[in-house]
C-alpha cells in the first residue's frame, strides 16, 4: 500500500505567549481532521495520534525565516479511505 500525507493543522511561533525560557510553538489542529487521524496504542494501553512537521521548516520558524508550516499525518491509502467513508 502506498503512503500519503493528510493535512491536520499548522505550526507557527506564538506571538502571544513567551516566557523567560524563550518562544513557544503554537499548533493549530483541525478538529475534523484530528477525528479522522489514525490512532495507535502503546504497551500500557494508552492511545496516541502521531503528527509530523518537517524539522528544517520548524527550525526556519524558530529562526524567523518562515511564518508557518504544515502539521501532517502519514497514512496508508487503505487507511485513508477507511477513515473518509
Amino acid at each position: 500500500m502506498a503512503e500519503k500525507s493528510r493535512l491536520v493543522g499548522y505550526v507557527r511561533k506564538s506571538k502571544a505567549v513567551k516566557d523567560e525560557e524563550g518562544d513557544f510553538l503554537r499548533m493549530s489542529i483541525d478538529v475534523e481532521a484530528f477525528k479522522k487521524a489514525a490512532i495507535y496504542e502503546s504497551k500500557d494501553g494508552r492511545q496516541f495520534v502521531t503528527l509530523l512537521a518537517r524539522a528544517n521548516r520548524v527550525q526556519d520558524i524558530l529562526a524567523g525565516e518562515r511564518e508557518i508550516t504544515s502539521l501532517i499525518q502519514i497514512v496508508l491509502d487503505a487507511e485513508a479511505s477507511d477513515k473518509e467513508t
